[in-house]
């Protein structure tokens, strides 16, 4: 789009639907990450998965 000379509020609400696409999907993966992997760690007393879970979140948080 810019290299088209697009209007740049075009290309803003164009980067702000990708960063919303990209949020959900981000959600939808954390969910299905705690359904399984933490829950199957969690259940096997694995001590590390707090800290690892909490980095995750971390991640998607900023």
């Amino acid at each position: 789009m810019i290299e088209n000379e697009k209007y740049c509020d075009d290309v803003l609400n164009q980067i702000s639907s990708v960063k919303s696409a990209l949020d959900g999907v981000s959600r939808g993966l954390l969910k299905s990450h705690i359904r399984t992997c933490v829950t199957e760690r969690i259940r096997g007393n694995d001590s590390k998965i707090l800290e690892e879970f909490m980095t995750t979140v971390g991640y998607i948080l900023r």
